[in-house]
């Protein structure tokens, strides 16, 4: 087993985290319409794959 990176192991990570995105009021509204909508998942809804695709393409993954 390799010595933890504090002790002077290798590093997990070799890039830095993304920075904190803000969530303004825009983002909020729409969280609340998805919860008061009920489709908290695929099936018969659209904004939580377009949330999806959105959130891979900003993250690039």
């Amino acid at each position: 087993m390799e010595e933890l990176a504090i002790n002077g192991g290798p590093k997990t990570r070799t890039r830095p985290l993304p920075s904190r995105r803000d969530i303004g009021a825009e983002e909020l509204k729409e969280i609340i319409d998805v919860i008061w909508s009920g489709q908290l998942n695929r099936v018969g809804g659209t904004k939580v794959i377009a949330f999806e695709r959105e959130f891979a393409n900003l993250y690039g993954v």
